[in-house]
């Protein structure tokens, strides 16, 4: 392996988060410079290849000094050479993007959240770039007043595609009930929301997910027990569009999360704390 990225943020000498890009050559990494559309806050938080000269990575940065929720999504791409900033859709003052699934050249998608002020809750966001514009495609939502968010993508075909994430029941005056996990599936029309079982009390959610085989996902995160009361356990779910299953996996009694999962020759690999 030659050939691999590395996104996040980096802090210098002021408190504003600069986005960062590492490329591993085989020996070492290296550095490549990005973009940073403003001098606060920028983010980059997902990555992923079609080929060596085109590579996506998304995130968000902040537009508003003074308001914590005032963002907009960010998507630079690698075309061998350079990164560049690719304009993206904001459908409020409040969007962020979190991960991104590439499928070809034309065929490149993005998940996060935004905030609808129509009903004071946080909405699902899923775009698509179809090789030369991104576009907010119809997301599927537990409810208008839910808040609702998609972590990561991944995409086993164009017509086959999961997001996961989680979601919490809200009264509309930004008070929030027990967060459970959220899953959608795409069918090449529309988002769906697919059932997923929720195993710990105190919240759930899905915080990575890799496309196996067709309508057939693995994911991965954790679930808390009410006011922290018990450690907090490492969970994954078996994600299938005829019902999902979940099993309880942690490495020790104190606190386990998964983050991240992906596909190896002998099968599935999960990465956490």
């Amino acid at each position: 392996m030659n050939d691999a990225w590395a996104v996040g943020s980096s802090h210098g000498t002021t408190t504003s988060s600069r986005t960062l890009a590492e490329h591993w050559n085989g020996t070492s990494w290296s550095i490549k410079a990005t973009v940073n559309p403003d001098t606060r806050n920028n983010r980059l938080l997902g990555v992923s290849a079609v080929s060596s000269n085109d590579v996506w990575a998304v995130g968000y940065y902040d537009i508003n000094a003074t308001s914590l929720n005032d963002s907009a999504t960010l998507a630079e791409h690698w075309n061998g050479t350079s990164w560049s900033k690719v304009a993206t859709v904001n459908p409020t003052v409040g969007s962020y993007f979190y991960g991104v699934t590439t499928i070809a050249a034309n065929d490149v998608w993005a998940v996060g959240q935004y905030f609808n002020f129509g009903s004071n809750s946080w909405n699902t966001l899923i775009e698509h770039y179809n090789g030369s514009t991104w576009a907010v495609v119809t997301s599927a939502n537990s409810s208008t007043l839910d808040y609702n968010e998609l972590d990561t993508i991944s995409a086993f075909s164009s017509t086959d595609i999961w997001a996961v994430g989680g979601h919490a029941p809200g009264d509309g005056s930004g008070n929030l009930g027990t967060f459970q996990s959220l899953a959608e599936h795409w069918d090449g029309a529309s988002w769906t929301v697919v059932s997923t079982p929720n195993p710990a009390t105190g919240g759930n959610a899905i915080l990575g997910v890799n496309a196996l085989e067709a309508n057939h996902a693995v994911g991965v995160g954790y679930g808390d027990f009410v006011n922290g009361s018990a450690p907090q356990e490492g969970e994954a779910w078996d994600l299938t569009l005829g019902g999902s299953t979940n099993v309880v996996l942690n490495a020790s009694a104190s606190d386990n999360a998964f983050l991240s999962v992906a596909r190896a020759a002998d099968g599935e690999w999960a990465v956490g704390y």
